[in-house]
């Protein structure tokens, strides 16, 4: 700082503080900008995260894959397979094992639908059906969750980064490192669930696949659980356009690995035109047993989705809705991020000037002293 200050400045300075006083000064200042410089960096990578991640969503209009998901632990078994449709905030998946059950599900308004079929004993197909809020998790044939496209936030609701970084009880924090030889920038975020309980949640967004994470890990505080996904693969289905491929999560209870389990996607295609009975459920038998999640009621529907019985209470867990009107993405800041050089010189500046008017109020009253 000494050496940003004018030369008559410094004659007046000079003999008044000494040159020990400029020391601690110039310490003091150090400290200070240092301070400064990493909570602004830390802001600087947090929007830098914040834009690239969701301009890298924003890119992909629609998307399709075929999807597998597997245990490998505690032992190796098929969970479920399927096909992954989504065009903009429009969802539909087809799950299912084969000669067992298949699941149909459309996420769409606000709403998710769900057509499932079970075999029964006498190899019949049995019908059901749900209704619940698009808030509510569907498992990880949810290939935008399970990708970690988006990620679960307090109440359990799938969440943009945007809206993870929002939740955040204390500031976030960001820091570039080298994970398993990729360059990231790690995020660590604090919340608390409904409960009270607090969780921290790390993420590890990859810099050269457009920020998308690549690792996320899950410990809530004061128990001994920890979750751990990683993205092992990521393809590039067209030129710039990264998306995951490949998946393993594990659950550590002291440390132990407990439960283990691998999602795949294969035949990936980005941005082609949507044909709109793609999205439709199949159809039903009118008839069938409606479970309403939203108003924790169960009633028969016809096969237009209209309610035809009476109702009667079907308590289930319910995960809360997001506030009303509360964007996936809010909108992005407008503000440039000021240059630490030119905050340096500014605050080195006006300390200077503020280290001015003391010495000039001690002159004038030392001058009225002796007076």
């Amino acid at each position: 700082m000494w050496f940003f200050a004018p030369k008559a400045l410094k004659r007046v300075l000079r003999p008044l503080l000494g040159q020990s006083g400029w020391f601690l000064t110039a310490v003091a200042c150090l400290l200070i900008f240092n301070q400064d410089d990493r909570a602004d960096n830390e802001g600087d990578l947090l929007q830098t995260v914040r834009t690239h991640h969701r301009a890298a969503s924003e890119l992909i209009r629609s998307f399709a894959a075929t999807f597998q998901c597997e245990a490998t632990y505690p032992k190796a078994e098929a969970i479920s397979r399927g096909d992954y449709r989504r065009s903009l905030g429009t969802v539909r998946i087809h799950e299912g094992v084969e000669g067992q059950w298949t699941s149909d599900i459309l996420i769409a308004n606000g709403e998710t639908r769900i057509v499932g079929t079970n075999l029964t004993s006498a190899n019949q197909r049995e019908y059901r059906a749900e209704r619940a809020s698009s808030a509510q998790m569907v498992g990880l044939s949810d290939m935008w969750m399970g990708m970690l496209m988006v990620i679960v936030g307090p109440k359990g609701q799938p969440m943009s980064i945007d809206r993870i970084l929002e939740s955040a009880k204390r500031p976030p924090s960001a820091t570039k490192v080298t994970e398993d030889g990729r360059k990231c920038v790690r995020v660590s975020i604090d919340y608390d669930e409904a409960d009270g309980r607090e969780v921290q949640l790390t993420l590890w967004h990859d810099i050269d696949c457009n920020y998308l994470v690549r690792k996320r890990t899950v410990t809530t505080k004061g128990t001994d659980w920890r979750s751990v996904s990683t993205v092992t693969e990521f393809a590039e289905p067209a030129p710039g356009v990264f998306v995951p491929s490949k998946c393993r999560g594990q659950t550590f209870v002291e440390s132990k690995l407990v439960k283990e389990w691998l999602i795949t996607m294969s035949g990936l295609s980005v941005n082609f035109e949507v044909r709109p009975n793609v999205l439709q459920l199949p159809a039903f038998p009118s008839g069938t047993v409606l479970h309403d999640r939203i108003n924790e009621t169960k009633y028969q529907i016809d096969s237009e989705w209209h309610q035809i019985g009476p109702a009667s209470p079907d308590r289930v867990l319910k995960v809360a809705s997001p506030s009303p009107g509360q964007s996936d993405f809010t909108s992005q800041s407008r503000s440039e991020p000021t240059p630490s050089a030119r905050r340096l010189i500014s605050l080195s500046l006006a300390l200077l000037v503020g280290i001015a008017i003391y010495v000039a109020f001690r002159m004038r009253h030392r001058s009225l002293t002796l007076q």
